[in-house]
């Protein structure tokens, strides 16, 4: 991932396709009959998050739906590697948040941690997933066959195998070529899960 401040620099970079992967994400809700959806990240500064945001919002644009400010929160700070905001303190905001847009029926949260928050706070307005809100997300931890309690949210899986594969092959290609720029987009594939009930 990169910082909003590398992005535009000359160097050479492998990641999943994260604008159209959200696009998928929030259509699929669409399809499923949501019509108001919050978008729910983190504050962190990498352009994996901005790619994310815009392919929420074209998603809304391509489909002729409005959206808003109000439906995005990202201000969630427990998940960022050495945060000292407590956990307690992003559940209590992401309530507020779905207490904020009361017709708001499912969320898109940007990573699989901010995502069980999200389940967290549904909770705690004692409401379920997916009979009374849905939630989608990016990746999810393999599930153990064996465990037949087991929740899935819908989620983007990446190919981490690939993408971990093609940046060493490009590592390689530039210790050859040193004057290699290359930036590599990869695809991903979009699981459904038990997280999301249709309208």
């Amino acid at each position: 991932m990169l910082n909003r401040q590398m992005a535009n620099l000359p160097i050479c970079s492998v990641q999943t396709d994260n604008f159209n992967a959200t696009k998928e994400l929030t259509k699929y809700l669409f399809k499923k009959g949501h019509k108001k959806i919050g978008l729910v990240t983190s504050d962190s500064q990498v352009t994996t998050i901005d790619e994310r945001v815009n392919g929420f919002l074209s998603s809304h644009i391509d489909e002729g739906i409005v959206v808003n400010q109000t439906q995005i929160l990202s201000t969630i700070d427990s998940v960022v590697p050495n945060s000292t905001r407590d956990i307690s303190e992003d559940i209590q905001a992401i309530s507020e948040f779905i207490q904020r847009n009361k017709d708001m029926t499912a969320i898109l949260s940007t990573e699989y941690n901010i995502a069980l928050l999200a389940k967290s706070a549904v909770e705690l307005l004692e409401k379920s997933i997916p009979n009374d809100f849905s939630i989608v997300c990016f990746d999810h931890p393999p599930i153990n066959i064996f465990d037949i309690n087991a929740f899935t949210f819908t989620h983007i899986q990446q190919d981490q195998m690939s993408i971990g594969n093609r940046a060493v092959q490009l590592l390689l290609d530039k210790i050859a070529n040193p004057a290699l720029i290359k930036k590599i987009s990869l695809g991903y594939s979009l699981i459904e899960g038990q997280s999301v009930h249709r309208i």
